[in-house]
């Protein structure tokens, strides 16, 4: 029924009730999206199966949902992952959730360093296929209008959220950025003597601020640092600290 075809009172009141029980709905989901992001990545977020081909509903894997368990309890997570196993997908994923249910008061700022600017290109693809998943049902979350500014690497949404990804770390990266969440997707400059200190101070930065750090590492390290690499770059982060 559309509001031209009303013309008696009980339509109008069968038409005013059927959007307040709409309402209702859409906030019980929101409410559910909002606390269970697993419930999000599965239930609106697609990826191309190449066996068939089409688009997908994802379907999560015991381990990848630990995983993303991780990324909501952690101020510092690490990957130890080999590859193809769905890592960048998932950071993707969490990214676009990020970037979409945000606190309104207190928008997302997410800087992505990774292996080069082609993985930048492919990533910042993938998060914006995440996010134009959920804007596809944006009459259920209410946007108007999904980006402000939609570039290459850069991507500002209207609810004041910023991703910027970049293809590897150097210095000054974060000039001008005040990020929440630094994501390090097989990125190899970080161990470099010259870059590392920079880094650190930049990783210092955010968590001081309890902002996020999230890490990708691979078991040769062939793909950036290793494990204990990157666990000696955490250490010197959070404890290695002078004495008065």
């Amino acid at each position: 029924m559309t509001r031209k075809e009303i013309k008696t009172y009980n339509e109008c009141l069968d038409y005013i009730q059927f959007f307040e029980k709409k309402e209702d709905s859409i906030k019980k989901e929101y409410s559910k999206c909002f606390e269970h992001p697993i419930y999000v990545f599965e239930k609106y977020f697609k990826v191309v199966d190449v066996a068939l081909p089409e688009y997908v509903n994802i379907c999560l894997t015991g381990d990848q949902k630990n995983v993303i368990d991780g990324l909501f309890e952690n101020n510092i997570n690490i990957i130890d992952k080999d590859r193809q196993v769905g890592a960048t997908t998932i950071l993707a994923m969490f990214t676009a959730y990020k970037l979409f249910f945000n606190q309104i008061d207190t928008p997302e700022e997410i800087v992505v360093f990774t292996w080069n600017q082609d993985s930048a290109k492919r990533f910042t693809k993938l998060v914006r296929n995440f996010l134009d998943d959920l804007f596809k049902i944006d009459s259920l979350f209410g946007f108007d209008k999904l980006y402000v500014s939609k570039q290459r690497n850069l991507l500002k949404l209207s609810n004041g959220s910023s991703l910027q990804c970049n293809g590897n770390y150097i210095i000054d990266s974060l000039q001008g950025y005040q990020p929440s969440i630094i994501i390090v997707d097989e990125c190899p400059m970080i161990k470099q003597p010259h870059i590392l200190d920079n880094f650190i101070s930049d990783v210092s930065f955010v968590l001081s601020t309890n902002g996020l750090l999230v890490t990708t590492v691979s078991k040769d390290g062939q793909l950036g640092t290793t494990l204990n690499e990157f666990k000696n770059i955490v250490n010197s982060t959070l404890y290695n600290k002078p004495k008065l």
